[in-house]
């Protein structure tokens, strides 16, 4: 019998911030920003996470990123709902 591994893509809002968005795998989230916003990056600090929940079937996270980078200093702003 083989076992039954769950193979997880970042395609979902939720995978993609559980991996990219922990202070550990900073490397990671450096990397695809570099390579998606064509820059070089110094440094990634994390500026605050709000999870904020209205409901129990929904639950909001927002990131706030400031990017030291080659051309200057960038702010992003991550944002996912997740209704269940």
């Amino acid at each position: 019998m083989q076992e039954e591994t769950n193979f997880y893509t970042c395609k979902n809002d939720r995978t993609f911030k559980e991996v990219f968005m922990k202070k550990e795998n900073k490397d990671i989230l450096i990397s695809l920003l570099e390579c998606c916003l064509n820059i070089k990056i110094q440094d990634i600090e994390y500026l605050n996470l709000e999870d904020n929940v209205d409901n129990i079937k929904v639950r909001r996270k927002s990131y706030n990123l400031r990017l030291s980078t080659d051309i200057g200093r960038i702010m992003i702003l991550i944002f996912m709902i997740i209704v269940e």
